[in-house]
């Protein structure tokens, strides 16, 4: 949240006084800007998710014990590209963009 906070004061300073208002991210843009980050998430954790997916298969319940060590591999793979940090990076990256100045 500090992240986001800093990069937010950060542009509304800059903008203010300037003529065309700061736009924020619509819930649509920033669903879409989450998929990106999952998506890239999945990219990067490929062979973690392979690993569980391959240890599973064929498995119902003893998964949960079985192949503890791939899904908590997985996990945290996971949680290095979709934790709240990084998806605030994204937004605000996303809304700099869309706040840029159109060069024409």
């Amino acid at each position: 949240a500090l992240l986001y906070r800093q990069v937010r004061e950060c542009t509304m300073e800059d903008v203010q006084g300037s003529a065309k208002p700061w736009r924020k991210l619509s819930n649509r843009r920033k669903d879409a800007v989450r998929k990106e980050v999952y998506a890239h998430a999945f990219q990067e954790c490929h062979e973690e998710l392979k690993a569980y997916a391959d240890c599973a298969r064929g498995k119902l319940i003893s998964v949960a014990w079985t192949c503890r060590a791939e899904n908590r591999d997985m996990n945290e793979c996971l949680h290095k590209y979709t934790n709240k940090q990084q998806i605030e990076k994204a937004f605000a990256e996303a809304e700099r963009i869309l706040n840029e100045p159109k060069v024409e």
